[in-house]
């Protein structure tokens, strides 16, 4: 699929009423747009072409604050801010922000902590396989994560932190800062 960033739209109309669809692209997004046009020049007409606002990305500023307050909640909750405890604290975050999720019946042994970010357990199945044996498979709940989260999604997963944070009555300069930044309108 051919893709760039455009920073405007026109259009023009010929004499004949033909329309021309104009997308001026920055000279950061000229290799882009050159590419595209040379990956469409070769394919069979009529191409279709979608276009849609772009949405930003979350920041690393965003990031760096979501996993500061995980960091408190985790050592407010258990005491200790071990890999573990952390992951634990972000699938609540995941789960209480009612982020977008997928159910998943796998053995225990699996490889899910490899294709999703937040992995939650959520106890056994009994299933007959083609052979008639029974297999017990565990039901998980699985995140994407925030690493796709666009600023909205990741600002409301930083507030729902932040909520958690108050209930646990965890207040010092960082969270207030960052309440104050990403404080609810």
């Amino acid at each position: 699929m051919s893709q760039f960033i455009a920073d405007k739209i026109s259009y023009v109309v010929d004499d004949k009423g033909s329309m021309t669809v104009m997308l001026p692209v920055s000279e950061f997004s000229r290799t882009a747009g050159r590419m595209a046009v040379q990956e469409l020049k070769d394919c069979q007409l009529p191409i279709q072409v979608e276009l849609k606002p772009r949405r930003a990305a979350r920041s690393l500023k965003q990031n760096a604050m979501l996993w500061a307050l995980i960091e408190k909640i985790a050592q407010e909750q258990s005491g200790y801010k071990r890999k573990v405890d952390v992951n634990d604290v972000y699938c609540e975050v995941l789960e209480q922000a009612n982020c977008v999720y997928e159910w998943v019946l796998a053995p225990q042994n699996n490889n899910l902590a490899k294709a999703y970010r937040g992995v939650l357990d959520f106890g056994t199945r009994d299933i007959i396989t083609k052979d008639g044996e029974t297999q017990t498979l565990h039901i998980y709940k699985c995140y994407i994560g925030s690493s796709k989260f666009n600023t909205k999604e990741m600002t409301d997963l930083i507030e729902c932190a932040l909520d958690i944070c108050a209930e646990l009555g965890i207040n010092d300069s960082e969270v207030e800062t960052t309440r104050a930044t990403y404080a609810k309108a």
